[in-house]
């Protein structure tokens, strides 16, 4: 029996590039890209996903979808950290020669 080969570093990466969320589709059926939503609905996805995780885990918590609605709700909440840290980032700060009205 030959042994199990671990994947290169670049197929691992690009496994899991695969299964990261690019679009986000609407109950009304409509595909928008995450780096289109508003921080508002991203907001309301995660509270969509964490009631549907809480949900089928509810019913069956060795279910392999709970652990891909956690993975999702994990990407989406990088996802504000980022846009908060690139805000903090880009807002002057009021310094000395600098007054807030």
């Amino acid at each position: 029996m030959l042994p199990a080969r671990r994947p290169e570093p670049t197929q691992f990466a690009a496994r899991q590039a695969e299964r990261e969320i690019v679009l986000w589709t609407t109950k009304d059926g409509r595909e928008i890209p995450l780096d289109e939503m508003t921080d508002d609905h991203i907001e309301n996805a995660i509270r969509v996903l964490s009631r549907w995780r809480a949900h089928v885990k509810k019913r069956d918590k060795d279910n392999p979808v709970v652990r891909e609605l956690a993975d999702t709700v994990a990407r989406f909440k990088r996802i504000m950290r980022q846009r908060r840290k690139a805000v903090t980032r880009v807002t002057p700060r009021a310094g000395p020669g600098l007054r807030r009205r």
